[in-house]
């Protein structure tokens, strides 16, 4: 948990020191985020699961344990002043799944934000499909994930 932490601090420095960051959190506490600024075309994020993650039939755990990183990058697809759309593609990596080489997967987030508050312009609602794509011997299987949440964008003066 200290490395876990210690990471984070380090992301959450490197993106307020070199861009204008965000924060975000996924519905269920599922994941937090930390990103570079999400209104330009490309962009990209760290996220760290804080929960399990399950497949379609809820008996076959994934991963057992908390703290999953991730590393996604971003495309905004559609953008103006109320709405966004973007599409992304990631890595995530648990050392301890999968036996002795860990288990790795493929993320490809689908997601939607706004800006509904005109008093609160750096607070945005997010909704995103967010798949797994996890290698299993000869087959691969799909966690789909779907989640609401909240995202702030820091702004530097």
């Amino acid at each position: 948990m200290k490395t876990i932490l210690t990471a984070l601090f380090l992301v959450s420095f490197a993106i307020s020191a070199f861009a204008q960051g965000g924060l975000a959190f996924f519905s269920s506490g599922r994941e937090i985020a930390v990103s570079t600024n999400f209104e330009r075309k490309i962009w990209g994020e760290f996220r760290l699961s804080t929960k399990p993650y399950y497949t379609l039939f809820e008996d076959a755990r994934v991963a057992e344990y908390k703290g999953i990183p991730q590393v996604i990058g971003n495309a905004n697809i559609m953008h103006n002043d109320q709405v966004a759309l973007s599409l992304g593609l990631g890595l995530g990596y648990s050392p301890w799944e999968g036996g002795e080489g860990g288990l790795g997967f493929v993320t490809i987030p689908l997601g939607i934000r706004t800006a509904p508050f005109k008093n609160a312009p750096n607070f945005y609602l997010l909704g995103e499909f967010s798949p797994k794509i996890v290698p299993d011997g000869e087959w691969y299987y799909v966690i789909p994930a779907v989640s609401w949440g909240m995202r702030y964008q820091f702004l530097k003066e």
